[in-house]
């Protein structure tokens, strides 16, 4: 099948906070209500990860995903996908833009070659969101560490 992806390969690869593929194993519908749009369908979509390029180490991630209007159509469980995914807060989400790619598109092997081999082993169990808030939070911490060492040695500077 082939599809008219809205990010080239180097866009979705520089911009992705994880990339995987992996077979989409369960899924779950969720409904929000939007202030600008209304009600909106969600899914949270429980992927068994095969290899994985960034982020993900374990064998089973779940990623949110806006409904199943991808622009290369939705994730269907029993299908394997390969996935760029981002991040907000803690969650990690598949954007509806996003070049996210059943592995039956034709740009996906092409893709596959393009990301070549992984240094990242899958360990059992399943990724856990805690660890983007730990790396977040580690992140924040040393940069306020700069920033206190560098206004400290302005305000030296300036005695």
């Amino acid at each position: 099948m082939d599809c008219d992806h809205s990010q080239t390969f180097n866009e979705a690869s520089n911009k992705s906070s994880a990339i995987f593929f992996g077979e989409a194993v369960e899924m779950k519908e969720y409904e929000i209500d939007t202030t600008h749009h209304g009600k909106s369908q969600n899914w949270i979509v429980k992927f068994k990860v095969l290899k994985s390029w960034r982020l993900v180490d374990r064998e089973y991630v779940w990623i949110e995903t806006s409904g199943k209007n991808l622009r290369c159509g939705g994730i269907e469980a029993g299908k394997t996908y390969l996935v760029y995914a981002n991040q907000i807060a803690s969650s990690l989400f598949i954007h509806p833009d996003s070049r996210t790619m059943s592995l039956d598109d034709d740009l996906a092997n092409e893709d596959l070659q393009k990301l070549g081999e992984t240094s990242l082993t899958l360990k059992e169990g399943e990724f856990r969101d805690d660890r983007i808030q730990i790396y977040g939070l580690t992140v924040s911490l040393l940069l306020l560490l700069v920033c206190v060492i560098f206004a400290r040695h302005f305000i030296k500077k300036r005695l």
